[in-house]
């Protein structure tokens, strides 16, 4: 492989990583009681791409520190004031 990698390398590997932590995470929200959190979602993307991408490809130019950066490059929407707060999900009752 070259040492530089395309964008359609890394959104294809981002795809799995989107799909991993969403499903991650909805398991910890599930089970554990997390509350959803979409900024450190967001870090803990671009992380583990970062680190996906560079155990697909060690001899790419980029470093880790460099991959995770692209937060310059795309970041979460700023918080609405007015927005509803975050709640957590709760078992319904069921019927014995």
């Amino acid at each position: 492989m070259a040492n530089s990698l395309g964008n359609r390398q890394i959104w294809r590997m981002a795809w799995y990583a989107i799909t991993w932590a969403i499903w991650t995470t909805r398991n910890d929200i599930l089970f554990i009681g997390k509350i959803w959190d979409e900024k450190q979602i967001f870090e803990l993307l671009k992380l583990r791409v970062a680190y996906w991408v560079n155990a697909k490809w060690p001899n790419h130019n980029g470093s880790i520190g460099d991959l995770a950066g692209l937060s310059s490059e795309g970041t979460t929407p700023a918080k609405n004031k007015n927005a509803k707060e975050k709640m957590g999900w709760t078992k319904p009752l069921t019927e014995d």
